[in-house]
């Protein structure tokens, strides 16, 4: 029989298989804008291990770790994708594709759309069709504020110089969506507009926006109305306006009684200022002109002749130290011209011998005396004085200067001279009602002796009289001019 041989052989055989799934976690939640955010892309299934490609609208983007897992007879693969998200990145699509080389057509994807919140993002800016450099006094005008937000916005304010602008039917201020409309708006209505939005990230506000409300001029109030001058001498004169844009001339006229109006020459009308020589005296009156218009009423101006100031009015000392005081009085007359306040300080036993002189600023109301000693009665005199001299009459004024607060016997008395002055008539007051009381008093009581006395009854009857004799006491009943009879108990 003839010797048999066995041949055996092994073959190994690779399957491959294609991925069967492909799921996206980590999108549950929203994401916030500029934190590090992690999403997992696992696919089950592919033999070899899938490869995982991420894209990013559409364009392929680099991830940080690739794991491969076998679990049981299934092929896991999964994938770290790590990303700090922007404003930008809201909803955006985000791809995780799942595929086998071996099995090209047989890929295995899925999207999500990124849920980023963030912030309001606002930018304001002037509603369309107004010229921002053109905005005058009596337009309407109206913003618009942009707002880019997520989630969106809960509420919506506007600003105006610092202060909230709201719904106002008297300002012809409308609010409405994301508008704000000014209607006939004023000069007032200049400054830094902004818009304020909030959502549950936080709280924004805009840029500022910057109106410039143009108007013709107008004569400004808080002004010389009055010059003072002597026939023959030269009173500059400062036409004062408020205008934007600035005034580019100047118009001036001169009247009176005998010559009526009179146009005034300027050799700069550019100038507010004008050299006016004083040959009568009158009102001289100023238009300006802007860009815009000449301001419709003049300012008014009054040439008088000169002369020195009368005294002040209502001086009262306040701010009182232990060593200084405020002096503050009404102006009188100023004379025609500027005018300021003087003053000396004596002490008030000898009033007449100034200790120092203290001389105000121009146009200011108040006169600081420093340098003075504590618990020091001082007269303080106070005059008015211009150009053309100081007033004939004055004022005087009483005042006690507080104690010295590091004396150790008024430690911690901080009570003003006039605290204690006006504790003082509290109490004095006082007294005097009770004293009132008293003699009101006695005064009824009187009347009442008066009143028995013509009855033939004293009141003295109804009250018994006691003494104490031999260890007893004795009470006795009746009156004066009535026999006594004595009552002994025992």
């Amino acid at each position: 029989m003839p010797n048999t041989i066995q041949l055996s052989t092994s073959v190994i055989m690779n399957v491959y298989l294609k991925p069967l799934s492909v799921a996206i976690t980590g999108a549950e939640h929203p994401f916030l804008s500029g934190q590090p955010s992690n999403l997992d892309c696992i696919s089950y299934g592919s033999r070899p291990a899938a490869n995982i490609t991420w894209y990013h609208n559409g364009r392929v983007i680099e991830y940080e770790t690739k794991r491969i897992k076998v679990a049981g007879n299934n092929n896991m693969t999964w994938s770290t994708l790590k990303l700090v998200p922007t404003d930008e990145d809201n909803q955006s699509v985000i791809t995780c594709v799942a595929s086998n080389i071996y099995f090209p057509a047989d890929t295995k994807e899925q999207q999500i759309i990124l849920n980023v919140h963030y912030p309001p993002r606002l930018q304001i800016c002037l509603g369309r069709n107004l010229n921002v450099s053109n905005i005058k006094e009596g337009s309407d005008v109206y913003f618009e504020c942009t707002i880019n937000a997520s989630p969106s916005i809960t509420r919506l304010d506007w600003d105006h110089n610092g202060s909230n602008v709201g719904q106002h039917e008297s300002r012809r201020t409308i609010v409405s969506n994301q508008t704000l409309v000014l209607q006939s708006i004023t000069r007032k209505g200049s400054g830094s507009y902004r818009c304020i939005a909030s959502n549950a990230r936080g709280k924004s506000i805009s840029d500022a926006y910057h109106l410039d409300v143009k108007y013709e001029p107008s004569c400004k109030t808080d002004q010389q109305r009055i010059y003072g001058a002597h026939k023959g001498e030269t009173a500059w004169v400062k036409c004062d306006v408020n205008s934007n844009p600035i005034p580019t001339s100047f118009r001036w006229a001169f009247n009176n009684s005998v010559s009526g109006l009179i146009n005034v020459a300027n050799t700069d009308k550019s100038m507010a200022i004008i050299k006016f020589k004083v040959s009568d005296f009158g009102t001289l009156l100023c238009w300006a002109t802007n860009s815009l218009a000449t301001q419709s009423q003049p300012c008014v101006y009054h040439i008088v002749p000169a002369g020195r100031p009368d005294p002040p009015r209502n001086c009262l000392p306040v701010n009182v130290t232990s060593t200084r005081f405020t002096i503050q009085c009404e102006p009188g007359y100023g004379g025609g011209l500027p005018q300021h306040f003087a003053c000396t300080v004596a002490t008030i036993d000898r009033p007449d011998v100034p200790e120092a002189s203290y001389v105000g600023q121009t146009g200011h109301v108040a006169v600081k005396i420093t340098g003075l000693r504590p618990s020091t009665r001082y007269v303080t005199t106070v005059y008015a004085g211009n150009a053309k001299g100081t007033s004939i009459g004055h004022v005087r004024v009483y005042v006690e200067t507080a104690p010295n607060p590091k004396d150790p016997h008024v430690a911690g008395d901080s009570t003003s001279t006039a605290t204690r002055f006006s504790e003082a008539t509290h109490i004095g007051i006082l007294l005097l009602g009770c004293c009132f009381v008293g003699v009101c008093a006695m005064a009824v009581v009187y009347a009442k002796r008066l009143a028995a006395n013509v009855r033939g009854r004293s009141v003295f009857r109804e009250r018994p009289t006691v003494r104490i004799q031999n260890g007893e006491e004795i009470r006795f009943t009746g009156s004066k001019g009535v026999e006594e009879r004595p009552v002994v108990t025992s």
